[in-house]
């Protein structure tokens, strides 16, 4: 790998691309009661939630800027008591999921991953990483019964934090009187740095995003960032086609998913001026990652801090959590935001006054790119913590009309279901409040 590839990484707080590397066994049966339900196919398989060259001195800043606790108004049918069984709000969403408990900050790569129950937050499996090896990313397949663990070495004493995995895992569950998960490794190997993959609806291939150039070392110029999408055999791990573009130093890819007939991928730009989503079919001949693909939503992105002042109801912030797109196709599925009032903070650093701000979930046509509807939207009177995001879409169904997905002011995080102007509490899974590649349904 090139001083500039590895030098982006030194400087980029990538808190959620967490990985995992080495050989993987088989894990032991696991007791658990058969699910009763059947989740359909999701959109997000896995994100990286960092932007591609975020400073520590800003993380630092943003950390500072978050007051009190959250108050919450207006969550038709909210609850403050969790299930211990599927609630009727959360039927269709997925049982399971993989989660990295020990993700955040700059924190080293997990040495275990988690497989949890979403409805009773019960833990169910615990995944090792082999030995001087950890586990950096987590992405979930098409059936909630595949995952894949993205890895790489473990920090060296005196060595940089990294978060690109170097290599990729499948996780299988096995559902029966027991529950079963074994892990194998996927032959893929990516020669730049990984940002985000996912697998095909029909786990033959794997699409990994990768990048190379762009902040370079400290004291060096900038270059431009060259992207790189892939689609690779899960067999053979052999490269089937190729996509490559240019982008400013700033920007960056964090999202990689399928559509659900496994004939396109999505994929996000993110960075000022714009946030974007673009649509790829992988049987196409070509090999440009823009001139192949077609533009389906695109919102503007503001070049300063968004609290300090404010703003419209919108998936536009500067922080804005990664969009979702529906295995259809159809629709892109965002965790919004507004500042609707000059926030002022007590001496004491807590909320006070009328409400101030506001977050909720927002849904755009991926043909159009216009606003279709706002799923969800409460009211609070404290300011937002930045470095999650507000609010956040975790996982959606085919249709976007329901979506796992949380609440963040002052790192009170309220998890949930959110559908049609409701909101219906959820245990908290591990891992929630440090990163979105941390997490998969």
């Amino acid at each position: 790998m090139n001083d500039n590839v590895n030098g982006t990484v030194e400087d980029r707080i990538r808190a959620a691309t967490r990985a995992a590397a080495g050989t993987m066994g088989a894990v032991r049966p696991l007791e658990l009661p058969e699910p009763t339900q059947r989740a359909p196919r999701r959109a997000r398989w896995g994100r990286h939630w960092a932007t591609w060259m975020a400073p520590l001195a800003v993380a630092a800043a943003v950390a500072a800027i978050a007051v009190s606790l959250v108050i919450i108004r207006a969550i038709p049918n909210g609850s403050s008591r969790l299930p211990t069984s599927p609630p009727p709000a959360a039927s269709g969403v997925p049982r399971y999921y993989v989660a990295l408990p020990d993700a955040g900050g700059l924190a080293p790569p997990d040495t275990r991953a988690i497989v949890g129950d979403t409805f009773t937050g019960r833990r169910l499996a615990t995944l090792h990483a082999p030995a001087g090896e950890g586990f950096v990313s987590v992405t979930a397949g098409p059936d909630d019964r595949t995952f894949v663990l993205g890895a790489r070495p473990a920090l060296t004493k005196g060595g940089v934090l990294q978060y690109d995995p170097t290599r990729w895992y499948l996780v299988r569950l096995t559902t029966g009187a027991t529950v079963t998960a074994t892990m194998r490794e996927l032959p893929v190997r990516v020669p730049e740095t990984a940002l985000s993959a996912a697998l095909s609806p029909d786990g033959t291939k794997l699409a990994v995003v990768s990048a190379s150039g762009g902040l370079g070392k400290p004291g060096t110029k900038p270059t431009p960032l060259s992207l790189r999408l892939r689609i690779y055999s899960a067999a053979t791990g052999a490269p089937l086609h190729e996509w490559s573009g240019s982008v400013q130093w700033y920007n960056s890819i964090t999202l990689v998913t399928w559509t659900g007939d496994g004939h396109q991928v999505a994929f996000d730009i993110n960075g000022s001026p714009r946030l974007e989503v673009r649509m790829l079919r992988v049987d196409n001949a070509g090999h440009s990652l823009f001139a192949d693909s077609r533009l389906a939503w695109s919102v503007p992105e503001p070049s300063t801090y968004y609290v300090t002042r404010e703003h419209p109801f919108t998936c536009g912030t500067w922080e804005a959590p990664d969009p979702l797109v529906t295995t259809d196709g159809q629709t892109v599925v965002c965790g919004a935001s507004s500042i609707f009032a000059k926030p002022t903070v007590n001496p004491a650093g807590q909320c006070g006054g009328p409400a101030w701000s506001s977050g909720g979930i927002q849904e755009y046509s991926a043909t159009t790119g216009k606003l279709t509807r706002t799923l969800y939207r409460s009211e609070s009177n404290c300011l937002p913590v930045s470095a999650l995001g507000p609010v956040g879409a975790l996982w959606t169904n085919d249709s976007g009309d329901t979506v796992l997905g949380y609440f963040n002011f002052h790192n009170n995080i309220r998890f949930g279901v959110i559908r049609q102007g409701t909101f219906t509490l959820l245990p908290t899974p591990p891992a929630l409040p440090d990163g979105m590649a941390t997490i998969a349904w």
